[in-house]
């Protein structure tokens, strides 16, 4: 069995032009934590998510390597971090996507595609290797579903 075996075939995707607002309802709706970005001819350009947006939310100081480890003591911060997130709304999630995404390929090993979903979490992108195209996305349900239907052959 191969990655194209335990691949969401039809993924739910935005635009680098999409707005946070936009792609944070798309979510949402769909009940979903993130979603691959692609260009106009649907190459991946990046990945978007709940924890991309989360991490953007959090005073620099908090983000950085050796930073601020607990912010237990910092009260009332929850409607700055409101204040943050209504003034990202409407920007383009190019500035909020993580570009540095792991992939997978339509004829990874399915025994590589869980060790990558574990590693890494999930979901993670499946391109084809020549033209980097999205061809679909392989979470911890997608994984399991494979192996689940080992069970029954």
């Amino acid at each position: 069995m191969s990655c194209k075996d335990s691949m969401l075939k039809t993924p739910i995707v935005a635009k680098m032009t999409d707005s946070v607002e936009v792609v944070l309802s798309l979510l949402e709706t769909n009940k979903i934590r993130a979603v691959p970005v692609v260009d106009n001819n649907g190459r991946l350009v990046g990945m978007f998510g709940l924890g991309h947006i989360l991490n953007s939310l959090l005073p620099v100081s908090a983000r950085m390597e050796d930073g601020v480890k607990k912010l237990g003591f910092v009260m009332g911060a929850m409607p700055d971090i409101a204040e943050r997130l209504s003034g990202i709304m409407n920007e383009a999630i190019e500035t909020h996507m993580n570009t540095d995404t792991h992939v997978l390929h339509p004829d990874t090993p399915s025994m590589e595609c869980v060790r990558m979903v574990v590693k890494y979490g999930s979901p993670i992108p499946v391109v084809n290797a020549d033209n980097g195209h999205l061809v679909g996305l392989v979470t911890e349900q997608t994984i399991l579903a494979c192996i689940k239907k080992e069970l029954s052959e």
